[in-house]
């Protein structure tokens, strides 16, 4: 009886071993994924914080206010009067496709 038990520890202790390996080396293919991920991470929140700083200088008020008054006349921007303003149902309805007017509610059956 005793020989049946240590022979049948020993298949089993193999059995497992060899089961064991596959998921062994998973988990270290899973981990260096996860530090190669985490480095990644890091190398982006890095960036994320040059742009962000970047970002804050190019868009400081005197140097914007520095380049709009250099290129006031190539912008031609003028600010927007109160005629220039109009609610959408006072825009005109697009043309149909044969060049006769389409109302919106024609262009709503159509959709």
């Amino acid at each position: 009886m005793r020989r049946f038990v240590t022979i049948a520890s020993s298949v089993l202790a193999v059995a497992l071993a060899l089961s064991i390996y596959p998921i062994e080396n998973q988990v270290r293919q899973l981990e260096r994924r996860l530090a190669d991920l985490d480095g990644d991470l890091l190398a982006n929140r890095q960036a994320i914080q040059v742009l962000k700083a970047e970002w804050s200088y190019l868009n400081r008020p005197e140097r914007l206010q520095a380049l709009a008054a250099r290129h006031v006349e190539a912008i031609a921007l003028a600010p927007v009067s109160p005629d220039q303003i109009v609610s959408f149902a006072e825009l005109p309805d697009r043309p149909a496709p044969d060049g006769e007017p389409e109302t919106r509610q024609t262009a709503r059956m159509a959709q």
